[in-house]
């Protein structure tokens, strides 16, 4: 078994982008549940004290958040890099970083996926309604920014590709977000490079690593 241990849940688009990094540089894991069974257990809040996931142990390492996970993930190990060399491209990488954690977090993920996949009986159309011209917007800027080529930060693969990359899949897996997407050519040339990399299979729901 490997001693680096990601904590979550696989269906969490977070913790299979902190999985991804693992699966590019070829270092086995073992995603475990949360401590103590919940995100607000006395035992976990002492390694993630925000309640979020996923968070991350190998050795006397103990981090959360998922930039910086992947980001340990490239340095601490051997294996393809996954951040651009140049200065310039390392910035524009933790750029994007950023755009994911302040607008695509807030009106992708939590604004418009968490409202279809966490509704309790009928989904609530306001918050949808209200989602869309982010989706329109956000999905825009993507899309201008991958004309001619098909990462967001160099030539290759990046951290922010694999960060944005599971929030731009699942915005795609409901109605608003598909027809919009479809509007989006740069884009999703860019993300069917993204996931059809064998890293990013490995890293899905269906991977069997989870222990």
């Amino acid at each position: 078994m490997s001693d680096v241990k990601i904590f979550g849940v696989a269906r969490s688009s977070y913790v299979r982008s902190a999985r991804w990094a693992f699966e590019e540089k070829g270092v086995p894991y073992t995603l475990v549940p949360p401590d103590g069974g919940s995100l607000t257990s006395a035992e976990y809040l002492t390694r993630h004290p925000f309640g979020k996931i996923p968070a991350l142990s190998h050795g006397d390492v103990n981090l959360y958040e998922v930039a910086a996970i992947a980001q340990y993930a490239d340095e601490a190990f051997d294996g393809p890099a996954l951040q651009p060399a140049d200065p310039a491209g390392r910035a524009l990488m933790r750029q994007w970083i950023g755009v994911s954690a302040s607008y695509l977090d807030p009106d992708l993920l939590r604004g418009y996926i968490f409202t279809y996949a966490f509704a309790e009986g009928e989904v609530d159309d306001a918050k949808i309604k209200a989602a869309v011209p982010h989706i329109e917007h956000h999905t825009q800027v993507l899309d201008d920014a991958l004309k001619g080529r098909d990462f967001l930060a160099g030539d290759a693969l990046s951290i922010a590709d694999i960060i944005i990359a599971p929030i731009i899949n699942a915005t795609g897996a409901f109605k608003e977000g598909k027809e919009i997407l479809a509007e989006r050519p740069n884009l999703t040339r860019a993300l069917e490079a993204w996931i059809s990399r064998p890293a990013y299979a490995a890293a899905s729901l269906d991977s069997a690593k989870a222990a």
